[in-house]
This record gives C-alpha cells, structure tokens and sequence, in this order.
C-alpha cells in the first residue's frame, strides 16, 4: 500500500496520482483536482506520490525553531567562570538578565513572524 497524498500545497485541494504513458515509458504523476498544479513524471507511484508530499522548507518555521534553539541554550547555559564561584557580581547578573531578555524578544519576534506566514 502507498503513501497517502497530502493535499495540494498551493491550495490545499485533494490531489490524486495516476499514470502516464508516453510511447514504451510509463510515468506516475501526481495532480491536485481543484487547482491542478502538478509535478513531472517518475517511475514509481511511491516516487510520484514522495515527490507530491515533500515541501519546501518554510523560513518561518526554521527561523523560530532557530530562536527557540537559541534561547534554550542561551537560558540554560552557564558562564564557565559563574560556575566556578557563588559570588555574583550584579553587573554579571544584569547582564545575563539582559541577554536573556534579548533572547526572548528574538523568540517573540520569530513567533510573530512565523504566525504572519501562517
């Protein structure tokens, strides 16, 4: 059994796959059936129906997921130095408070971006 088909990525319609035949070659495609965008022929059904069903990356999605990378290694991680000692000075603290802050505002930022593209 093959892989269902993910509607279409243009308009979300409900695509379907189906052969072609061109002289002694016989091509699978896949076709959305509302909008009729389409792909080029392969082999396989498998092949056609893989191809239909991969998406381009979506820069929003990955500049969030970046954000997000960054401000759990940003908030989780230590100063090798801080971890040597217990004594804080409040300059450090203010400015670990500050990257942080930062680091959420990128987050937000991305968030917000990510939300528009949507």
């Amino acid at each position: 059994m093959s892989e269902a088909l993910k509607g279409c990525p243009f308009c979300n319609g409900e695509a379907w796959s189906f052969p072609s035949q061109y002289a002694d070659v016989t091509l699978w495609n896949a076709r959305c059936k509302k909008c009729y965008a389409a792909h080029d022929g392969y082999k396989t059904q498998a092949e056609a129906i893989a191809a239909w069903n991969r998406r381009a990356p979506d820069p929003a999605a990955e500049a969030l997921a970046r954000a997000l990378e960054k401000c759990g290694m940003r908030l989780t991680s230590t100063n090798p130095l801080l971890s040597q000692t217990w004594a804080y000075s409040q300059e450090t603290i203010e400015t670990t408070q500050r990257l942080n802050r930062e680091t959420l505002d990128e987050a937000r930022a991305a968030l917000a971006a990510y939300e528009e593209a949507k």
